[in-house]
């Protein structure tokens, strides 16, 4: 809701999840005053790309909420007064699944990045099954 600008924004990527008002605005205006982001640019081509990375941090510009959903920057966007709703669906919907299996899920994610892109499928299934109890050489 309202505006995430510099921090605010370099705050939202390193959510999980991000449910931002249809009214929000993103970015990293450090430029305009004179301050390069660094910060935010060490990590920030990671979640969208190095062209937008460039466009957003060279420009400063305000990101409406449907283009930061667009870029990856958020994971939905809800009307504003559907906001509040929305947030508390999603801690229900979360609370209410297996956190071991939450836990792996987003391990996993993080982890598979650094697999051969071809070699993904069957880490996977071992990851699957190792997880399930199968294989463990403990």
């Amino acid at each position: 809701r309202g505006r995430a600008l510099g921090f605010g924004s370099g705050l939202v990527l390193h959510c999980d999840l991000a449910v931002a008002g249809d009214t929000a605005v993103f970015g990293f205006n450090e430029i305009a005053h004179g301050f390069p982001p660094l910060i935010v640019e060490s990590y920030l081509a990671r979640y969208v790309g190095e062209k937008a990375a460039l466009d957003l941090v060279l420009t400063g510009r305000p990101v409406p909420a449907w283009e930061a959903r667009s870029l990856g920057m958020i994971a939905r966007v809800v009307p504003d007064d559907q906001l509040d709703a929305a947030g508390a669906a999603l801690v229900e919907r979360l609370a209410g699944l297996d956190q071991r299996a939450l836990r792996a899920a987003k391990s996993f994610l993080r982890d598979v990045v650094d697999v051969p892109a071809e070699e993904r499928p069957t880490y996977g299934l071992e990851e699957l099954l190792r997880w399930r109890g199968f294989g463990n050489d403990e």
